[in-house]
């Protein structure tokens, strides 16, 4: 996927459900951050510095996840995952005031845990996870903690909530309140419509949302196609516009598909 600042990353998953009851999941996620201009101090210089090499930052991770549904309302569920970040080569003095070349590479171990919660009134569910518990990172001797974020959910279905009930068509809303470790509190809201008559293999959907106190992103919009059969056998595909901020990004376009078997 193209991502904004010539970013641009890949990602893919599998998932196993074992009885209804238990699920397992494998995923990963690559990130090429395109290629940057190095450069280094030098006072002689008219702006200060000089350009060295070329380099090309990099990260990613790959994931091992397990969920368990405890009662017909309760799931929770987790994951490990090993990220690693490569920010190429840096040069810096050391005690001696002498220049030293080191690589700025590290990996680290992380976890995710996440509750899903039945209310039993209607249909309004509510969740809780934890993304990116670890150790921090060091680099050239300071501390970077992973971008861990604290997230409580709520989701509904629109039309039971006003007693409006139909057996083709669902809207439902859904909400995060976040508190990411480097930003204040935000809130994300977003809204979905779907189309399937009953026992019908195909669906559709089309999907609205917006981010509050966000300092780049602000809407979305998109839409999505399913075919599954009664076998539990099928295929979607979701496509999706993100709206940034014009005066530092242009809107990113995404597209993602899915195999059910």
């Amino acid at each position: 996927t193209k991502w904004i600042a010539d970013i641009t990353y890949g990602y893919g998953g599998i998932a196993f459900n074992v009885n209804g009851v238990n699920a397992f999941g494998f995923g990963y996620m690559m990130v090429d951050n395109g290629t940057i201009q190095g450069t280094r101090i030098n006072t002689k210089a008219k702006e200060g510095f000089e350009d060295t090499k070329t380099f090309k930052p990099s990260e990613g991770y790959v994931k091992f996840a397990y969920a368990r549904k405890v009662t017909d309302r309760f799931s929770i569920g987790g994951a490990m995952k090993v990220a690693h970040q490569d920010l190429g080569q840096a040069n810096i003095l050391n005690p001696l005031n002498q220049p030293q070349a080191i690589s700025n590479k590290d990996s680290k171990v992380a976890f995710d845990l996440g509750t899903y919660f039945d209310t039993g009134f209607r249909t309004v569910t509510l969740g809780l996870n934890v993304n990116n518990y670890a150790r921090s990172v060091n680099y050239q001797g300071e501390n970077f903690e992973l971008p861990r974020r604290v997230a409580f959910a709520f989701s509904a279905d629109l039309l039971t909530l006003t007693n409006h009930k139909s057996g083709r068509q669902k809207l439902a809303f859904m909400m995060d309140v976040e508190k990411p470790l480097d930003f204040s509190e935000r809130v994300l809201t977003a809204l979905e419509y779907l189309y399937q008559a009953p026992k019908a293999p195909f669906g559709v959907a089309l999907r609205t949302g917006y981010r509050f106190n966000h300092d780049t992103e602000s809407y979305s919009l998109g839409a999505g196609l399913k075919f599954k059969t009664s076998g539990g056998r099928g295929i979607s595909f979701d496509y999706a516009y993100k709206q940034f901020n014009k005066s530092y990004f242009s809107g990113v376009q995404t597209m993602s598909g899915s195999l059910m078997f």
